[in-house]
């Protein structure tokens, strides 16, 4: 059977702020054989934007680079993507070569994480692989080699949502108010988040934050 008949209509929506690599991801995908019998159009986007609605089974590929300020505007976004439209694929493009934060990436809900410096050979071939809907985020060979541990277990969407909270500097106590929870109920998503990523205490939670917003 083909894995690509059940999809159609695919929209792909391209975040990377530089064109020139925009460009060169829009004609990789479009010379795509399996492709041809499908509806595709490609977005280029000058900035991730705020999360704008997009059709049904549609595929984000988000850049994040090693810039502080882009990361933390790329994560913005993918966070936001998350919680709003959970059903979209994501695949990440990125140059980022910080373990604790491209092992954080494979914890969300993401197809592949692929690095900016692979061939466009291995970019094909896990494009094709993320219009199938699986579990497991594929990674490209680089990205396998950067991240040393063992990859952490996924994150719920309430468990990234609490995450996200924390990263920006608010309580368990001001989260609960926010989200109409108690306390315990986000202290035990914090606790079973930490554990998911290895993260043994405060130190390594701040740390991650600070990755994660470019600090």
């Amino acid at each position: 059977m083909n894995i690509l008949e059940p999809k159609r209509n695919i929209h792909v929506a391209i975040n990377i702020p530089c064109a020139i690599v925009a460009l060169g991801v829009q004609h990789c995908i479009s010379e795509i054989a399996e492709m041809k019998s499908l509806s595709l159009t490609v977005s280029h986007l000058e900035q991730p934007p705020l999360v704008t609605p997009l059709p049904p089974g549609s595929i984000v590929i988000l850049d994040i680079s090693a810039y502080p300020a882009q990361v933390a505007e790329a994560m913005t976004l993918l966070h936001a993507r998350q919680f709003m439209q959970p059903e979209t694929s994501v695949i990440i493009l990125t140059s980022n070569k910080n373990p604790r934060l491209l092992s954080y990436l494979s914890a969300l809900d993401v197809r592949a994480i692929i690095s900016c410096y692979e061939s466009m050979t291995i970019f094909r071939n896990l494009f094709i692989r993320s219009m199938v809907q699986g579990e497991e985020t594929d990674l490209s060979p680089l990205i396998k080699m950067m991240i040393k541990e063992e990859l952490p277990k996924k994150l719920t969407v309430r468990e990234i949502q609490v995450l996200d909270k924390l990263f920006h500097g608010k309580s368990v106590s001001v989260i609960a108010e926010e989200l109409g929870r108690d306390i315990r109920t986000i202290s035990t998503h914090k606790r079973r988040a930490m554990e998911k990523l290895n993260l043994k205490n405060e130190r390594d939670l701040h740390q991650l934050g600070c990755d994660l917003s470019g600090q």
